[in-house]
């Protein structure tokens, strides 16, 4: 089991996790940064995720996307279960890919229902093929697609209730959808199903011509510790992991935000 709160592992910072202080409760392995991976580097963090245990947390999966699940990548993560034994592993509702290329980015999706079969299709699939449970994480959006027939945590709630997956609840992101697009954090989190959040997701996002634009690049905005604040208070605590994957600063900075996190539920 993990808990309390962790950090995205980036393998710029092996030297320093080698010697973490106890902040560092567990990590966030990214599987699309095991690609053509140095065996040396591979060894490390293993080594590594023996003394603080791990989870899995993908980009590439394209859950939403016509195409079928690729095996290719599924075989790499399943390679990464073999070595690293996470506690479990995530992935976003979204696509990234169409005809085989992948877009580098998380695109959004209408909610219907067809959509949501589809998804839940696949999500069984994973679930029955790795025996590991499975979270889905919800996007940071700049757009609402025609055609939901649904809200977003209204489908949600329906996958997870269909699948029997849990929720990995970026609180990032759901502050800057809902600012997009004029929502309401509150009713979200009403509606949303807190016993299947299993993990939470904590990262910085930078205000441009009145949006919010979620850039992993800053520290953790003061409004998302509220919401990190208000949700742990309510629902007990979760295991949440800290983000940082762009402007890389000094791994002390790291430090100095994870302590800004515990202090808030302190």
């Amino acid at each position: 089991m993990i808990q309390g709160l962790g950090l995205g592992l980036r393998f710029q910072y092996l030297d320093d996790l080698e010697i973490a202080p106890e902040c560092v409760a567990w990590l966030e392995l990214l599987v699309d940064h095991f690609h053509d991976l140095h065996a040396p580097v591979v060894a490390r963090v293993e080594r590594l995720v023996c003394r603080k245990p791990c989870v899995l947390h993908g980009v590439n999966l394209s859950l939403a996307g016509s195409s079928p699940l690729n095996q290719q990548y599924l075989a790499l993560v399943e390679a990464l279960m073999e070595r690293f034994n996470p506690v479990w592993w995530s992935d976003h509702l979204c696509f990234s890919e169409v005809g085989g290329v992948f877009l580098h980015d998380l695109l959004p999706i209408p909610f219907t229902q067809a959509l949501l079969d589809h998804i839940a299709f696949k999500i069984d699939y994973l679930q029955a093929r790795f025996k590991r449970p499975f979270l889905i994480e919800n996007i940071s959006s700049y757009l609402r697609l025609e055609g939901s027939e649904m809200s977003e945590v209204e489908f949600i709630t329906r996958l997870v209730k269909k699948t029997g997956c849990g929720i990995l609840l970026d609180l990032n992101n759901l502050v800057v959808s809902c600012h997009n697009h004029q929502e309401s954090i509150a009713e979200f989190c009403e509606k949303l199903p807190f016993d299947a959040v299993k993990q939470m997701h904590l990262a910085g996002a930078m205000s441009q011509n009145n949006w919010l634009v979620d850039t992993h690049s800053k520290p953790v905005a003061a409004d998302v510790l509220a919401l990190y604040q208000q949700v742990q208070s309510q629902h007990g605590p979760i295991p949440t992991c800290l983000e940082w994957d762009h402007d890389l600063p000094q791994f002390t900075v790291l430090l100095q935000e994870l302590e800004r996190c515990q202090n808030v539920c302190a």
